[in-house]
């Protein structure tokens, strides 16, 4: 009996004898994320290339990949740059505000598992992508390649420090045309603790948003309907590199930088309008590139053009030089099919970029060529050309 108490008291002398008491995961702590969306370069329920970023995100959801920026000396595992608690590829799921919900209320992000960060002042680096079919299996991560590089130099006082330069790549990703576009998208890479325990992710649009408008003008002789347009040598496959922008001494995040390697693969881009027009004249005969008459007949679903920019289509597009590429529209004017083609470049502008929104506003305005006629009169000769005597009668004799 007295031996078990002479341990009880020695066990309770020993913790008060502690200095330090550290709670690893206080009660409270759940990690939560948000999103917003990087500017567009130019401003203007499915991931289309005609959403805007935020329905995108919302429609394909985006993984998560979390790392530890720490080193737990209560622990003999190495955690510094190591996957923190299996958040590798990790799926994180909106879910839109209930239909009776208040107006103003916003969605929610949530993973399909509850997560809670490691502790005080244990820093975790997040990086995080939107648009690549990764599958349900957390371990499928071939398409993203992830590096935290850290190498010794100096801080602006010349003390020595880490510099930590992470990097992302998406490999080998395809803008495939023939299916819905899938709206790439990488969020900035992210440095944060509890102290803050909303993960608040910033994403930013890694290809380009193309879009066609057409339109014509008041003095045009006849009504014009655009049917189709297309491409041809789109190129639709490259590798993405993400890094950040730094600056070493003050370790301030700047914006990312994306870098396409050169595209390869072609795919041509076409669209044909999907609405008809009661106005449009079907007794036209369909034409080829040449303008010989083909005898089909037209596609009746045509844009019938206003003095107002219409869109007819918008793609996402792999960021490339577009030298050397055309557009083909055929178009129909009064009764008759045209096909006529012009340069995507256009004076300086001659590469589709990151993060950009390019249009091309199209103006077709047709000039009818019309005809009119008038006789000279006519001016008697002699037959022996003399003039002065054009009014005589010559007699033949044999």
């Amino acid at each position: 009996m007295k031996k078990i108490l002479f341990v009880a008291a020695t066990v309770a002398l020993m913790a008060a004898g502690c200095t330090k008491t550290e709670v690893i995961n206080p009660v409270g702590n759940k990690m939560g994320f948000a999103t917003g969306m990087g500017k567009l370069t130019k401003a203007a329920g499915t991931a289309d290339a005609d959403n805007d970023g935020d329905v995108n995100l919302q429609a394909q959801d985006f993984r998560v990949w979390a790392y530890a920026d720490y080193e737990d000396n209560n622990t003999t595992a190495i955690e510094l740059d190591q996957i923190y608690d299996g958040m590798a590829n990790m799926n994180v799921y909106y879910t839109a505000p209930a239909e009776n919900a208040p107006a103003g209320t916003l969605g929610t992000w949530s993973p399909i598992k509850e997560y809670y960060w490691p502790g005080v002042d244990k820093n975790l680096r997040f990086f995080a992508v939107s648009g690549l079919d990764l599958g349900d299996d957390l371990s499928r991560t071939e398409k993203v390649a992830i590096a935290i590089n850290r190498t010794a130099g100096t801080d602006a006082e010349g003390n020595s420090t880490t510099v930590v330069a992470p990097t992302l790549t998406v490999k080998d990703f395809i803008v495939n045309h023939e299916e819905p576009n899938a709206d790439l998208m990488v969020a900035d890479f992210l440095r944060q603790n509890q102290s803050d325990k909303i993960v608040d992710l910033a994403f930013r649009h890694a290809l380009t948003k193309v879009e066609f408008l057409f339109k014509t003008l008041e003095e045009a002789d006849d009504v014009v309907f655009v049917q189709s347009l297309s491409v041809a040598g789109v190129k639709t496959k490259s590798t993405l590199t993400v890094s950040e922008n730094k600056d070493q001494s003050t370790m301030t995040t700047r914006p990312m930088n994306f870098v396409w390697a050169t595209p390869d693969e072609t795919q041509v881009f076409t669209d044909d309008y999907d609405k008809t027009d009661g106005t449009f004249p079907t007794s036209v005969e369909a034409v080829n590139a040449s303008g010989t008459l083909t005898g089909e007949n037209l596609d009746t679903t045509v844009m019938k053009l206003t003095t107002d920019a219409t869109n007819f289509c918008t793609w996402l597009a792999m960021p490339q030089d577009i030298t050397g590429l055309k557009v083909v529209v055929t178009y129909v004017v009064g009764e008759r099919q045209f096909i006529s083609e012009f340069d995507l470049k256009v004076g300086d502008f001659s590469s589709w970029n990151v993060n950009q929104y390019v249009r091309y506003t199209v103006t077709l305005c047709p000039g009818k060529i019309s005809f009119d006629a008038n006789v000279d009169t006519w001016k008697q000769y002699d037959a022996d050309g003399d003039e002065e005597n054009n009014d005589q009668d010559i007699e033949y004799q044999n």
